[in-house]
């Protein structure tokens, strides 16, 4: 069975966290982007209609130069109203992969990207949404610059606040990981865990992977914001591993010196926790858990009392 390995350094109140997976096979290379001129964009048209790329609505997309600085060009979505009155404008690039390569169960989703506000008063939502290959949407990912909320919209079609805020003033990483084989999905926002083991789809389903969607959504379309979400560097890879690395995050460090940490992880299985000060020494262990529903759990380490440095692992186990 292949070992998932999630390690966290504790120094003092600073951690860093790393996530190791060694590969059963290579990783294959589904589809990746940066929206550049070499790859055969003119920067002059849309989106939409390039290189494979499809629409459905009429809202503004197209291309920005150095909105990233030094980072060539970049594609957005929004800020010019549709010359309809649909509230939705979604742009994707059909991939149709069905099934996963042999093999690989893990799909691994990432981008770069910024949303800008709007100046006119009106504000609207951008979403990632992951389709299968018969159009059945498995879930999206809702940007809010209302209040700058990160909700997700599950398969049944329910909204789940995920108490997460974004800022208009910067560009963040988000990496999605699915895995095609238990049904579960994690994701990530700057290498923070912001939803971990939520279910895809609902039971028989079929788990295919069609496309992976930028969307636009106007709250009043008769008064539709200048808001507007650029990304860049669109890649989608199977994993050569069989779940979804766990993570771990610290959450506090107590006055009497006991290190609190969060293990993320698939629900269901089993994860081993392991720590020491010394990486030149075996870790020791502090017990096998199975992961909860909730995909995390809180661990209070006591035996970190005294330790100025502690190094966590999270290991699968059978």
């Amino acid at each position: 069975m292949i070992r998932f390995t999630a390690l966290v350094v504790v120094l003092l109140m600073v951690c860093r966290a790393v996530v190791a997976a060694p590969p059963i096979t290579e990783p294959v290379l589904i589809y990746q982007t940066g929206f550049e001129t070499n790859e055969g964009y003119n920067l002059v048209f849309d989106l939409a209609g390039q290189l494979g790329w499809v629409i459905d609505g009429t809202g503004g997309n197209g291309f920005l130069v150095d909105a990233f600085p030094g980072r060539g060009s970049q594609a957005y979505i929004g800020f010019t109203r549709p010359t309809d009155t649909k509230a939705i404008t979604t742009v994707w690039k059909p991939l149709s992969v069905n099934p996963v390569p042999q093999g690989i169960s893990v799909l691994h989703f990432s981008v770069e990207l910024e949303i800008v506000p709007s100046t006119n008063g009106h504000d609207d939502d951008f979403r990632w949404s992951v389709y299968s290959t018969n159009g059945t949407r498995f879930f999206s990912l809702d940007f809010s610059t209302r209040d700058r909320a990160i909700s997700v919209i599950r398969d049944d079609g329910t909204f789940m606040d995920t108490a997460t805020r974004f800022e208009f003033d910067g560009t963040y990483r988000l990496e999605v990981w699915m895995n095609y084989t238990r049904n579960t999905w994690s994701m990530a926002l700057n290498g923070l865990v912001v939803v971990s083991g939520e279910r895809m789809a609902a039971p028989g389903t079929a788990l295919t992977f069609g496309d992976i969607d930028a969307v636009w959504v106007i709250g009043n379309t008769a008064l539709p914001g200048d808001n507007y979400m650029i990304f860049d560097d669109y890649r989608i890879v199977a994993e050569a591993v069989d779940s979804i690395p766990p993570y771990i995050e610290t959450i506090e460090h107590k006055a009497d010196g006991t290190f609190v940490v969060r293990a993320f992880g698939e629900p269901g299985l089993n994860y081993e926790l392991l720590v020491t000060s010394d990486l030149n020494f075996a870790p020791s262990s502090l017990g096998v858990y199975t992961m909860p529903a909730g995909g995390a759990f809180d661990f209070p380490d006591t035996s970190a009392k005294g330790e100025a440095v502690s190094f966590y692992s999270l290991v699968n186990r059978p």
